[in-house]
C-alpha cells in the first residue's frame, strides 16, 4: 500500500492490518518450526490434509485433553517413544509394552498397529465408515482419526477407550 492510501484509513483499519501481518508472520514461523520438529509432525499432517476440526467443541474435558495431546504431539510424553528417551533408552529400545511387536511405541503404532489395542481399534474403525482406509498411508490415517475424533462423538469415544485401556493395561 502506498503512503497516500494510509491517510484514508481509519485507526481501526490500520490496527487490523497490523494484526493480520503479525498473524501471518506467526503462522509462517510456526509452520517452519513444525516442519523441523518431529513432535509437531502430527499437527503438520493435519494441516497438510486439510483437517481443520478443532477440539474446542468436544464436551468431555478428559477426552478433549487426550485429543489435544495426541494432535499436538504431547501425548507422546506418556508413550514409550518419549518416556524411554528420558530414561536414556535408545530409540529402538522404546518398544511397546502392550504388545509383542517390538515396534517403537509412538502415536502411529499405538493407534494403528498395537495388537494390545486390536479390539478397541476395530470398534473405532467401525465408527469411521466414511473413511477409505485402504487408500491412505499410516500417517494420513492417524490424521484422519484425530480429526474425526474432534467432530464425531463415536470416534472420539473410541480414541478415549483406547487411551484408557493403554493406561489400565500398564498398571
Amino acid at each position: 500500500m502506498r503512503a497516500e492510501g494510509l491517510n484514508s484509513l481509519s485507526m481501526s483499519e490500520v490496527r487490523q492490518m497490523l494484526r493480520d501481518v503479525a498473524w501471518r508472520e506467526a503462522v509462517d514461523s510456526w509452520r517452519e518450526e513444525a516442519r523441523s520438529r518431529s513432535k509437531l509432525a502430527g499437527v503438520q499432517k493435519l494441516i497438510e490434509k486439510g483437517y481443520e476440526a478443532r477440539c474446542v467443541e468436544v464436551k468431555c474435558k478428559w477426552r478433549r485433553r487426550v485429543l489435544v495431546q495426541l494432535r499436538g504431539g504431547t501425548a507422546a510424553l506418556q508413550l514409550e517413544v518419549e518416556t524411554g528417551r528420558w530414561r536414556g533408552v535408545s530409540r529402538e529400545g522404546r518398544v511397546c509394552r502392550n504388545c509383542t511387536s517390538e515396534e517403537v511405541e509412538n502415536v502411529e503404532h499405538w493407534l494403528l498397529r498395537c495388537t494390545g489395542m486390536a479390539e478397541e481399534r476395530e470398534k473405532l474403525i467401525m465408527t469411521m465408515k466414511k473413511v477409505e482406509w485402504q487408500s491412505m498411508e499410516d500417517d494420513e490415517r492417524v490424521a484422519a482419526v484425530l480429526s474425526y475424533a474432534c467432530r464425531d462423538d463415536g470416534v472420539g469415544r473410541g480414541v478415549e477407550n483406547m487411551w484408557r485401556k493403554r493406561f489400565l493395561t500398564e498398571a
